[in-house]
């Protein structure tokens, strides 16, 4: 038996059709094919082990990120609209904002 033959019990497919198409057919072929596998991972990668990535803004900071860019729009038409009473309350929360962004090292 040549080991591209190689067969998952579970599934049936074989270590050639992982190297064809660099998908597995089940859970259990990581078992059957697990050395083919890692070494396969550590050639395209330059490693085995996974690092991930961390999300460069969390959820609370998009959001803030989002209010933010609102409160700018709604300001500008508040302005071309003549409502500087709103204007200037926009502005003020605006402003606020702005400085938990800034605390947060986004802008």
């Amino acid at each position: 038996m040549r080991i591209y033959d190689k067969q998952c019990a579970t599934c049936k497919k074989t270590l050639s059709e992982f190297y064809q198409t660099g998908l597995l057919g089940c859970p259990d072929c990581y078992y059957a094919f697990g050395a083919e596998v890692l070494r396969t991972i550590k050639k395209v990668q330059g490693t085995q082990t996974h690092i991930g990535k961390k999300p460069k803004y969390s959820s609370v900071d998009r959001e803030l990120l989002e209010e933010y860019k609102k409160l700018m729009v709604q300001k500008e038409q508040a302005g071309i609209d003549g409502r500087f009473d709103d204007m200037a309350k926009i502005s003020r929360h605006a402003y606020e904002l702005l400085e938990e962004l800034q605390r947060r090292g986004l802008m």
